[in-house]
This record gives structure tokens, C-alpha cells and sequence, in this order.
């Protein structure tokens, strides 16, 4: 017989809380994240980095199309890997893109992710366009 689990205990319990950034510290922008930039100035699109919604940070902030942008490392963030295989980095950044969507979400923003083996001009331009 299957049994179902329910995935916000096992985040909740297993997950230690991620001390907070001090305000108006910014991470740095990771390779993965640069090269979406890079294809966003050859696009012309104008856009900040490190934008601060609800005390979280997104990658990148397109204001003309209110759009955010997280790129997401197919390491840390477990691409391809099934909850229950995922290691306690993989399961916390896990819980906190959870997070992070809804947040976009209910502040009325889009918000696309792009794993970093996927950064493709066409994959961005597509995401943007269509």
C-alpha cells in the first residue's frame, strides 16, 4: 500500500532556518546568473539584480514586464532528483523556492525559473515573449 507524505512536515522538521541577510546586503550574481544577464543586455532588456521582494532576494527584476527571474544551480538545487533522494542542501533550497514562488506570486509578480544547464538565448527569449 502507498503511502502519502505529507512533503511541508518533512521541510518543517528537517530543515534548519537560514540566518536572515542583513538588510540592504546583497549575495553576488553566480556565473549561471551573469550569463542570463549577458543574454539580457544582448536583448536590450533593461533589469536590476538581487531584487528584494518581501525580504527575499530574486536574481534578476525585469520592471518593464514586472517579471523575476531565479536561476537555479542543478546542484543546490537538486535538478532531477526526486524529494526523498535530494541531500539537506538540496531539500532546503527546495523549501525556500517554495517559498519564493508563492511570495512572487501574491506581491502580483511572474516569476520564472531556468536551471543553469538550460540558459539558452532562445529558452529566454521564449520565456519573455511568449
Amino acid at each position: 500500500m502507498n503511502k502519502i507524505i505529507d512533503i511541508s512536515k518533512l521541510i518543517e522538521s528537517n530543515i534548519p532556518k537560514k540566518k536572515k541577510k542583513q538588510p540592504g546586503k546583497k549575495s553576488k550574481n553566480t556565473a549561471p546568473e551573469r550569463k542570463v544577464q549577458n543574454i539580457l543586455k544582448e536583448l536590450k532588456i533593461k533589469f536590476t539584480t538581487q531584487h528584494e521582494v518581501a525580504g527575499k532576494f530574486y536574481d534578476i527584476y525585469i520592471p518593464s514586464k514586472n517579471v523575476l527571474i531565479e536561476v537555479d544551480g542543478d546542484y543546490w538545487h537538486g535538478k532531477d532528483i526526486d524529494y526523498l533522494n535530494k541531500n539537506k542542501v538540496q531539500k532546503k533550497a527546495f523549501a525556500n523556492d517554495l517559498n519564493k514562488d508563492g511570495l512572487a506570486t501574491l506581491h502580483g509578480y511572474t516569476l520564472y525559473r531556468v536551471w543553469e544547464s538550460e540558459i539558452t538565448k532562445e529558452k529566454i527569449k521564449k520565456m519573455l515573449y511568449e
